[in-house]
């Protein structure tokens, strides 16, 4: 699991810790209503994308959103090549059975049924039966290792603590793109999330998949991309940003901090826009992520629509 950045922990009136007290009784050092933790859910683009190309410096969401938000404090749980099954299982949403493959103390594989495909880089606290501890993806495998070094792994529901976590901040979903021709799943998935927020009408923030080389109008992935995004613009509406419209959008691609780029000048971007996919300016090497140019893209409009939900 990514380090979460040092920060106190919020509640919806202020921080944690001592209080200086005053007259009012509110904490003197309490945080802004707005200013709450805030959790994002997702896959690779979530987690880093190609954040160390094309800018001078790597630019990860997470990380900017840190500065962004300081004090308060912003949890990564997005895992590359995850499936929204996967953000289910980490949100604590899917609780399948877990049957350790012997029984013995310390670190046992695990199988969960229904099958749910190990990813490697997951990881996660949660108990199974009762039984705390930490579940990791091992060579292809999901592993849990309790807590207690003497307790023993049972067979039964295993229920992920991240949600538990999560509970009191905002979140931001970027979820299903590896699963999207899915994409009853990715809705009812999406939604699950979302419900399952502390307030899910202000709490929540859908980020919508944007097209790479491999989605192009008329293919099977672009066509349930286009979907996807759709009902979630409807399902949603201003909790919904619509990344793929704006990597369409030639004023958007004329400014902030891509304006230096040019975007709208280089050939290039016509021929993408031409086939419904995203300039490959803001593309990183492998056309699967984008790079640090997207990613700051992808900041700058995440900021301003935070600034029009009243989170910043």
């Amino acid at each position: 699991m990514p380090p979460q950045p040092a920060g106190p922990v919020l509640t919806e009136g202020g921080t944690s810790g001592t209080s200086t007290g005053t007259a009012s009784g509110r904490d003197f050092f309490a945080l802004p209503r707005q200013m709450r933790a805030l959790t994002c859910w997702g896959s690779s683009s979530m987690a880093y994308g190609r954040a160390e190309e094309g800018t001078p410096l790597t630019v990860r969401l997470s990380d900017r959103l840190a500065l962004a938000l300081a004090p308060a404090t912003v949890a990564n749980h997005a895992v590359g090549a995850t499936l929204s099954v996967h953000t289910m299982l980490q949100r604590g949403l899917e609780t399948p059975r877990a049957t350790p493959a012997a029984e013995t103390t310390g670190r046992v594989r695990i199988a969960l049924e229904p099958g749910i495909g190990a990813v490697d880089g997951i990881e996660f606290p949660a108990d199974i039966a009762g039984v705390d501890g930490q579940v990791r993806t091992l060579d292809g495998a999901w592993t849990f290792e309790p807590q207690d070094p003497s307790a023993v792994t049972p067979a039964g529901t295993l229920t992920s603590h991240l949600g538990a976590q999560a509970a009191g901040s905002r979140q931001l979903l970027w979820i299903g793109k590896n699963n999207i021709r899915d994409t009853a799943t990715v809705l009812a998935h999406t939604q699950a999330i979302w419900d399952a927020a502390d307030v899910p009408e202000e709490d929540s923030l859908v980020l919508g998949q944007w097209a790479t080389p491999a989605d192009p109008v008329g293919s099977d992935t672009g066509e349930a991309l286009a979907a996807v995004n759709a009902e979630q613009a409807s399902r949603y509406d201003r909790h919904f940003l619509d990344l793929a419209g704006a990597f369409a959008d030639p004023a958007a691609l004329s400014r902030g901090p891509v304006a230096p780029l040019r975007i709208m000048e280089q050939a290039a971007t016509h021929d993408a826009l031409a086939q419904g996919i995203t300039p490959p300016a803001l593309v990183g090497s492998d056309d699967i992520h984008l790079n640090g140019w997207g990613n700051l893209f992808v900041l700058d409009l995440l900021l301003q629509r935070m600034k029009e939900l009243g989170w910043l």
